[in-house]
């Protein structure tokens, strides 16, 4: 397992912090990456002064730039690229975007939303087509699910069924390669993001996210929670 590099976005605290510890401890190369660099550089030393191998690199993913110089730090350090979390995410609590029904969501509240989560097809190109399996995970949730799109937290929805949808077709479109796209839903978490109330821990959170790369079978196309797929 030590061969594989793994990265990571929006890791310096919550989920992605913990996804980054986790894969670390299965004895990966982790690239932690982070829209605030000292907070990211501070987030990646703590993991190191415990022996994991993990690296930081400073990334806004809305930002063309930022994804191509990670791309360039990548291959240059590493060679290669076998596991993409898309963790990086925002849900519009400091400018009230979550709370919005659909009635009051503009499109702009949506695209805010939408590129936060999904802008990833940056990526695709960097992940490893020729030697091997290679994974790419969305982090979305059941909130986006045709099943629950009722007129609340509209943008947040909306960005998550975009989200589910992309992964669909990024599956697709790269499925005669070794990639394989997959979302997960990590349920309601207690982070900063999740609340204290939320009933799952971040170990509970990240724990699908983990395993599914390193899964004897990777599903296609898929969307995913507690191991298993669901509905969507």
């Amino acid at each position: 397992m030590k061969n594989k590099v793994a990265l990571v976005t929006g890791a310096n605290r919550g989920i992605g912090h913990e996804i980054v510890s986790q894969l670390a401890k299965a004895g990966l190369e982790v690239i932690l990456t982070a829209r605030a660099e000292e907070r990211g550089r501070r987030a990646a030393e703590k993991l190191k002064e415990k022996g994991l191998d993990v690296v930081f690199h400073q990334m806004d993913v809305t930002m063309t730039a930022d994804i191509q110089k990670v791309e360039q730090f990548v291959y240059s350090k590493f060679g290669r690229l076998d596991i993409l979390i898309n963790n990086a995410a925002v849900i519009g609590e400091s400018t009230g975007i979550c709370e919005s029904g659909i009635l009051e969501t503009s499109p702009a509240d949506g695209d805010q939303l939408f590129r936060s989560a999904c802008d990833y097809s940056g990526y695709a190109s960097a992940i490893e087509k020729e030697r091997g399996p290679a994974c790419i995970i969305n982090i979305t949730s059941g909130m986006g699910s045709w099943n629950d799109l009722n007129g609340d937290h509209a943008a947040y929805k909306l960005s998550k069924a975009g989200l589910n949808s992309l992964t669909v077709m990024f599956s697709n479109a790269l499925r005669s390669s070794n990639v394989k796209v997959n979302s997960v839903c990590p349920g309601w978490v207690r982070t900063e993001m999740g609340g204290a109330g939320a009933p799952r821990s971040v170990g509970q959170g990240a724990d699908t996210i983990v395993w599914l790369p390193l899964a004897p079978v990777i599903p296609e196309g898929k969307c995913l929670r507690n191991r298993k797929e669901i509905n969507w």
